[in-house]
């Protein structure tokens, strides 16, 4: 009789211990499930971060995806040897700071776009079907609106962002973007 008991001991053991290790795996699923659809608080440094910082943080993206691609495009297009210098600064400066958003937004697992939204794409097609001056004054009005959109996000990234690093990225990109701002609205008026 004693060796049955120890047998069917050592069997319910395992047994309630398979059913505890179900429950976990039960709970860490809907976890990573609530935290997915937001229900759940991220843990500290798994990010998820708000709504707010996630939308800041596509539309700084696609922004500074369409300055670099529009931006090649003009350093292909244009004759003008001013809008070449501006555009060849910004694929430089934009690459440089998508870098860095791209470094923040993996650290934070924040899943940044790949490719433009229908509203740049359409404007990069617009600009591949004009030449010479025609081009260069679609780039320019192009780049004025783009970095008009994107300085007001900076700005407001720079106040209103939960997140500390994201909020840091805008405050120092906000500067140089107005910079750029600007630039363009100098070449913007010189060709009047």
């Amino acid at each position: 009789m004693k060796n049955l008991i120890y047998p069917l001991a050592f069997s319910a053991a395992l047994f309630f211990q398979a059913c505890n290790n179900n429950a976990n795996k039960t709970t860490d699923h809907a976890d990573s499930t609530n935290l997915i659809t937001g229900d759940a608080m991220p843990s500290p440094g798994s990010m998820q971060g708000t709504t707010a910082d996630t939308t800041f943080t596509n539309k700084a993206a696609i922004g500074g995806m369409a300055e670099v691609e529009l931006s090649k495009l003009a350093t292909e297009k244009s004759s003008n040897a001013k809008i070449k210098d501006f555009a060849s600064q910004m694929v430089k400066d934009h690459t440089k700071v998508n870098d860095e958003l791209k470094a923040i937004a993996e650290n934070k697992n924040i899943m940044l776009p790949t490719s433009l939204d229908a509203e740049h794409a359409k404007v990069k097609k617009d600009l591949e079907g004009k030449q010479g001056a025609e081009f260069d004054k679609a780039y320019v009005k192009a780049m004025v609106d783009g970095h008009k959109k994107t300085h007001s996000l900076m700005e407001d990234g720079a106040k209103n962002n939960l997140d500390a690093e994201l909020k840091a990225f805008a405050a120092k990109t906000e500067p140089v973007v107005k910079h750029h701002l600007e630039m363009v609205q100098q070449l913007e008026s010189d060709m009047k």
